[in-house]
């Protein structure tokens, strides 16, 4: 997988802005599910994703923290909860 962060630094957005943009793609999901398209569904989620993850960048950004150590603590969470496979269980090599 790959990031997907919008260059939002160059486009000019900012915290305020960005929870527009959910909105309005949470807005175009919720019209995706009552049409029953589920093509839509899908694509419009992504879109969700997408806007919350660039908005979460921007917060890191706005305040000097470092986003990968959430991703770590939030992938720690899933694995404990049992959500998600260790991606490394059975590949370590024993000397």
């Amino acid at each position: 997988m790959f990031d997907v962060t919008v260059e939002y630094k160059r486009l000019g957005w900012n915290q305020a802005n960005q929870w527009d943009k959910i909105g309005e793609e949470l807005g175009e999901v919720v019209k995706a599910i009552v049409m029953n398209n589920p093509v839509e569904i899908i694509k419009e989620s992504l879109d969700v994703m997408e806007t919350l993850w660039t908005h979460a960048n921007i917060i890191a950004d706005d305040y000097g923290m470092d986003i990968n150590i959430f991703i770590r603590e939030h992938n720690e969470k899933l694995l404990k909860k049992g959500y998600i496979q260790d991606p490394y269980a059975g590949h370590l090599e024993v000397d």
